[in-house]
């Protein structure tokens, strides 16, 4: 039998970078960082400025890296270009943690929500994609 993807909720390796391998969702690439690593260290690595990372992935310069935590390397997408039009939050989920899986830019996800950029999700809570 063949292997069904789901074609909303999948990455695809683009090519490995310093030992990084290169990740995409909505068309936009990004890494998983590595113990220790920083946003300084992942901008380096890709030759950018490292205030263009914190802008990628809407988030204070200065910020702590978090561990598992999906680091774009591009500009992320208005909006989610998969099947998807809603995500359902998880118990403590951010409007942020839901821009970062889906590769959209956090003001664009705020405004289409109607919400504010540092929301707080409740469990169960839809958030239109697009």
């Amino acid at each position: 039998e063949s292997e069904v993807v789901d074609i909303d909720n999948y990455t695809v390796t683009v090519n490995p970078h310093h030992g990084y391998s290169v990740q995409m969702v909505n068309g936009v690439e990004f890494v998983e960082p590595k113990q220790g690593d920083t946003y300084a260290k992942i901008a380096a690595l890709f030759d950018l400025p490292v205030k263009k990372i914190y802008k990628f992935n809407d988030i204070a310069e200065g910020a702590t890296l978090e561990e598992g935590e999906r680091v774009f390397v591009q500009r992320k997408q208005k909006q989610y270009i998969g099947a998807d039009l809603y995500h359902t939050a998880g118990a403590g989920e951010s409007l942020r943690a839901v821009a970062q899986r889906y590769g959209i830019r956090l003001a664009k996800l705020a405004t289409l929500n109607r919400l504010p950029s540092d929301a707080s999700l409740h469990e169960g809570q839809h958030i239109k994609l697009r």
